[in-house]
């Protein structure tokens, strides 16, 4: 049965990024939404497009409870569609598909996420379609710093093979950067089901899609300016042109997966940009969604009208380039790290600098991921949070962002 669009949807999640992203991207199309699990007083839930706010328990053991609150909801309000913005959502809805409901589900199939939400599989797939990955391999037992350092070089990078499983009790740190082998051998030895892989010097490129049975139809290219850290999340992203290589290599694993759904295809980039490895694949909306938004691809919507029995999406590649996207506490986040490990007057200056410039870009409000004419409360309170967190720093005192 297609779901009907004028239902409304239940979108899980809380930040300022894939979260609201999504939220104003349904709100503006008309559609009623609901949040599950997003505290009405954080930034994210203070969007004028959230109708209600439900809380729903942690996802404990076989997340039976949980299920069962999610059955309920869905029997209260008839959902049109259930959209996760969190690995840990978009795991947990996919652990429970026969009971919920596969056409109210807005996510890939469980053969897709099988492969492009497991980081081991998604490199053996690229590999089948002839898509270049750096090396690496799972981290087995008996498998030592020195081994993993003797054949896939330093620095290295360690990653969880999955972001999360239904059960666990919270996200995982996914990815940590190794530069000596005693810092490497301490994360081994905390175990897990890990992933090694070889570090490549240069920069990430993201390409995003909307796909229906195996084809991708829109496709948005990003650059990452500037991370948290090393290995975090971007803070500062600018569109670009999209690169038909990548294109290319995104369209070999849609066709392998027979791909129906939104995702964010992350790529690294040598310095020159001549060599491109996939690194991994996001099957749900991204942190980076509210650029796209802003330069045209407007992906919530679109997969709310194909997946609710709309006509497919038109073909479009053809996005603005040269458009720029800032996070409110990701720019905090990566700016602060640079100012305390910052050594010597010259290098204090530059950082200060760059403190009070972003002061000043969040007085402009422009630019920034939560900021929207239409819908400016997420960003206010993100505002006075960070100036608030500013002010704490000056005066000797410690706050967390609420």
């Amino acid at each position: 049965m297609t779901p009907n669009p004028a239902a409304p949807v239940l979108i899980f999640g809380c930040d300022t990024n894939a979260f609201l992203g999504t939220v104003r991207s349904l709100g503006r199309a008309g559609v009623r939404i609901h949040a599950a699990g997003c505290d009405a007083a954080i930034p994210a839930g203070q969007s004028r497009y959230l109708e209600a706010h439900h809380e729903i328990p942690s996802y404990v053991g076989d997340g039976s409870v949980w299920a069962a609150r999610i059955a309920e909801l869905l029997r209260q309000h008839d959902y049109a569609l259930l959209i996760p913005t969190s690995d840990s959502a978009l795991a947990q809805l996919d652990a429970h598909r026969a009971q919920l409901g596969e056409q109210r589900l807005a996510i890939p199939s469980h053969h897709a996420l099988a492969l492009l939400a497991n980081k081991d599989a998604t490199r053996r797939a690229a590999q089948e379609c002839g898509v270049p990955v750096t090396g690496g391999r799972p981290v087995i037992a008996g498998d030592d710093a020195a081994t993993l350092a003797g054949e896939l070089g330093l620095p290295l990078i360690i990653k969880t093979v999955r972001s999360y499983a239904p059960g666990d009790s919270t996200q995982k740190a996914t990815v940590g950067l190794f530069e000596d082998a005693a810092k490497l051998q301490q994360r081994l030895d905390q175990g897990g089901d890990l992933l090694a892989e070889s570090y490549v010097p240069g920069f990430c490129r993201g390409v995003s899609v909307v796909a229906k049975d195996g084809a991708a139809l829109q496709a948005f290219q990003h650059r990452r300016l500037r991370q948290e850290h090393r290995t975090g999340p971007s803070s500062w992203r600018i569109s670009e042109r999209l690169d038909p290589q990548l294109l290319d290599s995104v369209g070999k694993l849609i066709a392998k997966t027979d791909y129906t759904g939104v995702a964010m295809f992350e790529f690294r980039c040598t310095h020159d940009g001549r060599e491109t490895y996939l690194l991994e694949v996001n099957p749900r909306f991204w942190g980076s969604l509210h650029l796209a938004l802003d330069a045209g691809a407007d992906y919530p919507a679109t997969l709310h009208a194909m997946l609710c029995g709309g006509p497919t999406p038109a073909k479009r590649t053809d996005y603005p380039a040269g458009l720029e996207k800032f996070s409110v506490w990701g720019e905090f986040d990566a700016l602060s790290g640079t100012w305390h490990s910052a050594r010597g007057i010259s290098e204090r200056a530059e950082a200060f600098s760059r403190l009070t410039g972003y002061v000043a870009k969040l007085a402009r409000k422009r630019g920034f991921d939560s900021w929207a004419e239409d819908d400016p409360a997420p960003f206010y309170t993100e505002r006075r949070q960070v100036l608030r967190r500013l002010f704490d720093h000056g005066t000797g005192r410690s706050a967390g962002r609420t």
